[in-house]
């Protein structure tokens, strides 16, 4: 029987089956004592930025909320950027923060290290809470749980104020749950509505969001059988194999390459989960008819008027059309050449503008290697710069759930510990490459240290250009002039050594695939440095 407060609250959340929380202790110790000895894996980051990031990696990877703890103050303030960019990416996610005794809220507002962290919160999650009482508590978390995990997905914040937390409990038990699975049918109506809109088209085109990652096998087999050309958001690849005839490869914020003639030309679209968050204009969508598919209403944002809506499990609801459709005969009046050669033009309009042979390495040459010496069974996380660009659209992915990036906040600094989270809900031989740049890589370097204590065997890869390069190739083509953006780095090689960590790079062309080959084929973590040029 737990003795205080604090005890409860985790063994709570031990009974709903969160089995890790990341974060950092603080000064708030009964907290953290019921913690350590609740029989929840307490994994210490060396940066509470880090430990939002590596908790949304696992509700991202298992589709339910994830959970992260800070003491209050500054260590909840560390915790923005990744409770942000876990609000933006649509991860579920329960945060955890410890507060000062309840009659500093009100009374003493400028008490040392007080901030309302509810007002904190409040933009960058779906909702916040505080414990007032014992007997609220199970109740609380049921609803934080409950709000994280339906509809547009995200963190939900619960503020533990320590008086509550250090409080004696006498005579509370825990309340067994019981999860409300809702019913997820849909009506025929609905399912012939989708059935004569795809038959009357003669030219439909796919498009996959994030979500998309969650259909159904069949569906997907359904959409390349039925010669219906596919394209994905960033955040949606890999959702449908690039391999794949049919795919078109992934769209990019800005619609203006060989793919916009071809949408032009479509009389229907197939959305999958369309969120305005990662950028792709609802413009493209302008005057066509949609068939919408998600697990929200598009009345949420009312960027797009679909003709024929189904909200349901993603999983699930394309499962079911899969079946209707699988004893229909019908395939698109699409030519299969003419979709791979949109596919070949759009890469190669992209090559067209790069130098392909330079030393410092292009980025987009070193994705053709890493593309060769792949075998599309590794999961890349990307951080956010140039490089983000490359791996979306020069590299292919087969597999959903194997590629990860931050394209709702887009924060710098997100590979790293993303990459270390992940690591938490796959098996030790499953290959994880974290994609950085230089600016990137330094933000949360200190993670290297924690992936060292747990044995996390991440593969990392920094392109290295001495500037924050995305920001500065930029400027120079807008102004044709650049300042303050370049900087110094430290001794990679010394810093893999340090960490004990097996380092290569590459400095002549032709040793390219053999050094990177060999640093994939190295047991456990290692860390190749590649200097590039954008």
């Amino acid at each position: 029987m737990p003795q205080h407060a604090a005890d409860l609250f985790f063994a709570i959340l031990k009974s709903y089956g969160v089995r890790q929380i990341f974060g950092i202790p603080g000064d708030e110790l009964e907290i953290f004592d019921a913690l350590a000895h609740s029989g929840i894996e307490f994994i210490t980051t060396r940066h509470e930025q880090a430990a939002a990031f590596m908790a949304e990696a696992v509700g991202k990877a298992l589709s339910e909320p994830a959970v992260c703890i800070s003491t209050l103050g500054p260590g909840a303030t560390n915790l923005v950027t990744g409770v942000a960019d876990a609000y933006q990416n649509r991860v579920p996610m329960l945060v955890l923060s410890g507060q000062l005794e309840r009659k500093f809220h009100k009374n003493h507002p400028h008490a040392h290290q007080y901030i309302n962290l509810s007002r904190l919160f409040a933009p960058i999650t779906k909702a916040t809470y505080t414990i007032s009482s014992i007997s609220s508590m199970q109740g609380t978390i049921d609803k934080a749980l409950q709000i994280a995990g339906e509809g547009i997905q995200g963190p939900v914040h619960i503020t533990l104020p320590i008086d509550v937390m250090e409080q004696e409990v006498r005579g509370v038990f825990i309340k067994k749950k019981n999860p409300q699975i809702k019913p997820n049918t849909i009506s025929p109506s609905l399912i012939n509505n989708y059935a004569e809109l795809l038959l009357n088209s003669s030219y439909p085109v796919a498009f996959l969001g994030n979500k998309g990652n969650n259909i159904d096998i069949s569906f997907r087999n359904i959409l390349q059988k039925s010669h219906i050309p596919v394209m994905t958001s960033f955040m949606g690849k890999g959702s449908f194999s690039e391999k794949e005839s049919m795919s078109l490869g992934t769209v990019s914020r800005h619609l203006n390459d060989q793919l916009a003639q071809l949408v032009k030309k479509a009389d229907l679209m197939l959305v999958v989960d369309y969120d305005y968050i990662e950028g792709v204009q609802p413009k493209m969508f302008k005057n066509k008819k949609i068939i919408y598919i998600n697990s929200y209403s598009a009345k949420e944002d009312a960027l797009l008027y679909p003709v024929c809506e189904i909200i349901g499990h993603i999983d699930s609801v394309t499962k079911c059309l899969a079946q209707e459709m699988k004893h229909i005969s019908y395939s698109t009046k699409w030519n299969e050449a003419e979709i791979i050669e949109v596919k070949r033009k759009r890469y190669q309009q992209i090559l067209n503008s790069q130098q392909m042979n330079s030393v410092p390495f292009n980025p987009f040459r070193v994705m053709q290697v890493l593309q060769q010496i792949t075998t599309g069974d590794e999961v890349m996380v990307s951080d956010v710069g140039n490089h983000k660009q490359v791996l979306g659209l020069g590299y292919d992915v087969c597999k959903p759930h194997h590629i990860h990036f931050s394209n709702g906040l887009s924060s710098m600094g997100f590979s790293l510990p993303f990459a270390a989270g992940l690591r938490f809900t796959l098996p030790n031989d499953k290959t994880i490459i974290s994609i950085n740049g230089d600016g990137g890589f330094l933000m949360n370097v200190q993670e290297l240290e924690t992936i060292r204590r747990y044995n996390l065997n991440i593969k990392i890869i920094i392109f290295v250009d001495n500037a924050f390069g995305m920001i500065k190739s930029n400027l120079l083509a807008k102004y044709k002039r650049v300042k303050n953006l370049d900087f110094t780095n430290p001794d990679f090689h010394y810093l893999a050594r340090s960490f004990d960590f097996p380092y290569f790079t590459v400095s002549k062309k032709g040793t390219i695939k053999k050094i990177v080959r060999k640093f994939l084929n190295t047991e456990g973590t290692a860390i190749l440095t590649i200097p590039v040029k954008y």
